[in-house]
């Protein structure tokens, strides 16, 4: 993984431009006077972004939506019953905090509602929101059949697309996990609508063979 940062590093260092001074209008834009977006880190990382020669989405542009995962309280799933050994037949409860800093789920709880409970599909992505922010996890098929708590945010498709998003899920995983890496989430979280990702970064040859 930390070749990939390395290789993202480089790309957006021959990118960087002279920074420029928060405007009024973006405090204003942003509502907040204290938040960190408005540090030289973060202004710089986005600068770079901004001006990439290739272009840059955002989330939205790339066609995903995004929402909370699920409340586990009882007047939303009735009552339950949460273990953190395997109990066969019982769905599998991934908290985002279960997930390491390169993306591995390290472990799993077993979850027994008398109410339905909704699963992450393939092509999602498990974004931790709250404690540890930044934390990601790619679904790449549904042979983990798992559910999360509403700590979690869910990046999902916005349309079920006739053939996998399971290439750029990867890129847009390992991006966010770059971001989290350099500090990026921790002081830019709220604006997390507001990410963009430099389009030719994320299908980059040197990364693609990593």
């Amino acid at each position: 993984m930390h070749n990939i940062y390395n290789i993202y590093d480089n790309l957006l260092l021959i990118n960087k431009n002279e920074l420029k001074s928060t405007t009024i209008s973006q405090l204003f834009h942003n509502f907040r006077l204290d938040a960190g977006i408005h540090s030289e880190e973060v202004q710089n990382f986005f600068n770079c972004i901004e001006t990439y020669p290739s272009g840059f989405s955002s989330l939205e542009d790339l066609g995903y939506k995004t929402k909370r995962g699920p409340s586990l309280q009882k007047r939303d799933i009735g009552r339950s019953i949460i273990s953190r050994r395997y109990i066969p037949n019982y769905p599998i409860l991934v908290y985002p905090s279960d997930i390491s800093n390169f993306g591995f789920v390290g472990r799993t709880s077993s979850i027994g509602t008398s109410g339905k409970i909704w699963f992450l599909q393939k092509d999602d992505i498990l974004f931790s929101a709250e404690g540890n922010i930044g934390k990601t996890f790619a679904i790449c098929d549904n042979s983990l059949k798992f559910t999360t708590n509403i700590h979690g945010i869910i990046i999902t498709p916005k349309k079920q697309k006739k053939h996998s998003m399971q290439k750029y899920n990867t890129d847009y995983y390992i991006f966010l996990n770059y971001m989290k890496h350099k500090g990026i989430m921790d002081k830019n979280f709220r604006w997390w609508s507001r990410w963009k990702f430099c389009c030719s970064i994320l299908g980059h040859d040197q990364v693609s063979k990593y």
